[in-house]
């Protein structure tokens, strides 16, 4: 039976695509008209975030697996995948960060010139958002079930 995709995962998923979006788009900018050189720019993949995008993709990945399965299931489709994914995403978007700062090109204005990174930085919080989601769902559900009861084993061996 197919698992629901729930809220978490839903959340997970849309800041997925919003940071694979936004690692194809401009980051930073040199140059320009006021200094009289040509408009560059520097998206994601001139540094760490690809590691952000390999993640964001992974985790889109992960989210369609137990639809493309013909059991409805995945044995990949755990809290624990969604954990490592999104901490990965989330590494790559801060040494991204860091990257652009260290370098002096980090810049939050205008907009539209930095479009990608915002879509980086929006997505890697809804993924982490996300992620929470899932843990704590997992958590109630768990909790839900009450303390772990020892199982005895019976005596298979045939009575003669």
């Amino acid at each position: 039976m197919r698992r629901g995709l729930g809220t978490g995962r839903l959340v997970v998923g849309v800041g997925s695509a919003l940071a694979v979006v936004g690692a194809f788009l401009p980051w930073t900018y040199f140059g320009g008209a006021q200094f009289g050189l040509p408009f560059q720019t520097r998206n994601a993949f001139d540094g760490a975030g690809v590691l952000m995008f390999i993640a964001a993709t992974a985790l889109l990945a992960l989210l369609i697996l137990p639809y493309a399965a013909a059991s409805g299931r995945s044995s990949l489709d755990r809290w624990v995948s969604f954990v490592i994914l999104g901490a990965l995403m989330v590494v790559g978007t801060l040494l991204q960060l860091l990257q652009l700062f260290k370098d002096g090109a980090l810049k939050l204005l205008p907009l539209t010139d930095v479009l990608g990174m915002w879509l980086g930085i929006v997505g890697t919080l809804l993924v982490a958002w996300g992620v929470a989601q899932i843990v704590g769902q997992e958590t109630r559900a768990r909790s839900a079930d009450g303390p772990r009861q020892m199982t005895t084993f019976r005596d298979r061996r045939r009575k003669q």
